[in-house]
């Protein structure tokens, strides 16, 4: 005889699965935590190896120009740098500059993403002053080897002044370290090192290091920190500032702190940006020759 089993009615409370009961607050806070800060630690990652390239803007000539003369007027020096190799940069000697007549020299040190090539015209315009002119090319900039630092680039601005104070031509009291934008940073490291007659600012920033906040960085992970304001105040030449009230780059601030760090600061406050501070020729070099003559660089009458 077969058995009839009757089966109980469906109950849908009864039979659906109960659903897994969600972790505790705190547990999904700390889980988010764990994550936010994986991510950052390789935010952090990426911006430590990218700053070499943000910071340096490497700029480079064609292969088939590597070998050219610079332009007339310009003198190769090749400079012995840091890292054993030997890096080119141009010199521009003023009129009448000789062993018995020596001449004050300016020493360039130019922008992250500039080239010695696109600063003729100011080597050029600092013979109306006077003075020769030594356009530093960084180490991996233009055609030399070697990688940019602010050790590499300090080692090299240290070398290039000994290199101007046993030349012949070069009136060895009467050296003067112009830096612009991130040639800045150099430039002051260098007068630190080496007591010129006069340092030049166009449109400095109190630290590379000063930046990090923006991206969201610590400033402990910066490689190349060029803390100006930890070194202008002990400078004993008279030091020139000259900054745009436009500038997007720079603000103006960063200039207007550094002038409160040393007594013997002028400060200059253009109507400009960051890259057009020359755009009113007299507006810039007339500053620049009234301080030059007053530190006893140039004669009063140029």
């Amino acid at each position: 005889m077969t058995e009839l089993r009757i089966a109980p009615a469906f109950s849908g409370a009864a039979s659906s699965a109960t659903p897994p009961a969600r972790p505790p607050l705190r547990r999904r806070i700390v889980r988010l935590v764990f994550i936010a800060l994986v991510l950052y630690a390789a935010y952090l990652t990426i911006m430590y190896r990218a700053q070499d390239s943000m910071i340096f803007v490497v700029q480079r000539v064609p292969e088939a120009q590597a070998t050219l003369p610079p332009p007339p007027g310009f003198e190769r020096v090749m400079i012995d740098g840091p890292d054993g190799l030997h890096h080119e940069s141009w010199f521009f000697a003023a009129p009448g500059a000789s062993a018995e007549h020596p001449a004050p020299v300016v020493i360039f040190f130019h922008g992250n993403a500039d080239m010695i090539d696109w600063l003729a015209d100011r080597a050029r315009d600092y013979t109306a002053l006077g003075c020769s002119t030594l356009l530093v090319e960084y180490p991996g900039y233009r055609v030399n080897r070697g990688k940019p630092s602010e050790q590499s680039t300090v080692e090299q601005g240290v070398r290039a002044v000994e290199l101007m104070r046993a030349r012949a031509g070069v009136d060895a009291n009467r050296i003067v370290l112009h830096g612009m934008s991130l040639g800045t940073g150099v430039a002051a490291q260098v007068a630190a090192r080496t007591g010129p007659a006069a340092l030049v600012l166009d449109s400095p920033f109190t630290s590379v290091a000063s930046f990090a906040a923006a991206y969201l960085v610590p400033p402990s992970i910066v490689k190349h920190p060029f803390r100006t304001d930890r070194v202008l105040a002990s400078l004993s030449c008279p030091i020139l500032i000259i900054h745009g009230t436009r500038d997007t780059i720079i603000p103006i601030e960063q200039g207007r702190t550094l002038a409160t760090l040393n007594p013997r600061t002028t400060m200059v406050e253009l109507d400009a940006g960051h890259l057009d501070l020359d755009r009113v020729p007299e507006a810039y070099w007339g500053p620049i020759r009234q301080f030059l003559a007053k530190a006893g660089v140039v004669s009063g009458a140029n």
